[in-house]
């Protein structure tokens, strides 16, 4: 799945376009997940952070044979040392760190 979002003047989304899936699921697989206090626990060692909200979501990831799969993931919005807002998104499988991105929060 790769979209491109497009933005006016004013950060609003006008426009969406790209490749979107609609296979049907085959299998189903079960793991144990990691819990969002050791996501957490991941962010605390880069210092002096706020968390301003936490999430599960589901992310595709591809795999091989070119097929995808929908795994949960951790979604962390929290202010850094600096004051800027970053979104975190970790995995729930392993916890491993899969985007990072700032975010512009209107105050």
């Amino acid at each position: 799945m790769e979209l491109s979002f497009y933005f006016d003047q004013n950060k609003e989304i006008v426009s969406v376009s790209g490749k979107w899936s609609f296979e049907g699921f085959q299998k189903k697989y079960s793991n144990t997940l990691i819990d969002g206090i050791n996501i957490l626990y991941q962010l605390i060692g880069k210092g002096d952070i706020r968390v301003i909200k936490e999430n599960i979501i589901y992310m595709p990831v591809k795999y091989a044979a070119q097929k995808y799969y929908l795994i949960p993931a951790w979604s962390v919005i929290y202010m850094d040392k600096d004051n800027n807002y970053v979104n975190t998104i970790y995995e729930a499988v392993e916890g491993t760190k899969m985007l990072s991105t700032y975010i512009d929060i209107k105050k």
